[in-house]
């Protein structure tokens, strides 16, 4: 059943992708592709004197933001690691209460049944 529905989202993806794509820009694709390359050599060296600025906004940016997600980091990941740890302990705990119950006595719960007012 898997294997089927596995088939069928290809297909509908398939039709999708073929319902909404421009063959005319994919046969294309290597001309422009040619004509990107050339133009980027030689490199246009009388242009870097506009970069510095952008350049510099660029790297302030990703510094802020990487010691932004430091900040932010930090205490997640000690809540993580609470959280991990709790997760971990409720699985062990109910492996072994699991187990204890499996290993009861039976002979005392049909003992408990047996004299009860109400039956299981």
């Amino acid at each position: 059943m898997g294997w089927f529905w596995l088939v069928a989202i290809t297909v509908v993806c398939w039709q999708l992708m073929n319902e909404n794509t421009i063959w005319a820009f994919v046969s294309d694709a290597p001309d422009q592709a040619a004509d990107i390359g050339g133009r980027m050599f030689p490199p246009a060296w009388g242009y870097i004197n506009n970069l510095w600025e952008p350049l510099w906004d660029t790297i302030n940016i990703a510094t802020l933001g990487t010691l932004l997600g430091i900040l932010f980091a930090i205490p997640v990941a000690f809540l993580a690691g609470i959280v991990a740890i709790g997760l971990r302990s409720i699985g062990f705990i109910a492996k072994l209460l699991y187990e204890a119950i499996e290993e009861i006595d039976e002979k005392q719960v049909e003992a408990g049944w047996r004299y009860s007012s109400t039956p299981p």
